[in-house]
C-alpha cells in the first residue's frame, strides 16, 4: 500500500530513503539489533510521516521524543525521507506517537487509517 505525502502508513513496504535501511522487517529480522521482548506482549510497527526535519539532529530529537513514551521499544527516523518507523505495544495509540512528534516541534500529519502490521 502506497501512501500519499504526509500520511502515516502501516504498510509492509519500504519506507524509502537509505536503501535497505528502512524495511517492514523489524531490526531483529534484519540482523541489526533487537527489539526488547516482553513476555506475553506483542510489538506492532507504525510508520509515520514527519514534516519539518532538516538534519540528522532533527531526526534525533524526534527519535528521543518517540522513545520517551512508555510502551515504545524503538524508533527509527529518516529525516531525508521524512519518515519514522516505531515499534511499540498495541496500547500506545498512533495519536500518542503523533503527539510526541508534535511536542518535539515537528509535524506528523494524520493518515486515513492506521492498523497493526507486524506482530512479534
Amino acid at each position: 500500500m502506497k501512501s500519499a505525502p504526509g500520511e502515516a502508513t502501516t504498510d509492509s513496504g519500504k519506507l524509502g530513503g537509505d536503501a535497505g535501511a528502512n524495511t517492514a522487517a523489524g531490526p531483529a529480522e534484519r540482523g541489526g539489533g533487537s527489539v526488547p521482548e516482553v513476555a506475553a506482549s506483542r510489538v506492532v510497527r507504525s510508520d509515520l510521516a514527519v514534516a519539518g526535519m532538516s538534519c540528522a539532529a532533527c531526526a534525533g530529537r524526534v527519535t528521543e521524543a518517540l522513545t520517551a513514551l512508555d510502551g515504545v521499544d524503538e524508533a527509527r527516523v529518516n529525516f531525508a525521507a521524512g519518515r519514522a518507523a516505531v515499534w511499540h505495544r498495541p496500547a500506545v495509540a498512533v495519536a500518542d506517537l503523533r503527539d510526541a512528534v508534535t511536542g518535539a516541534g515537528y509535524e506528523a500529519p494524520e493518515a486515513a487509517d492506521a492498523e497493526e502490521v507486524q506482530q512479534r
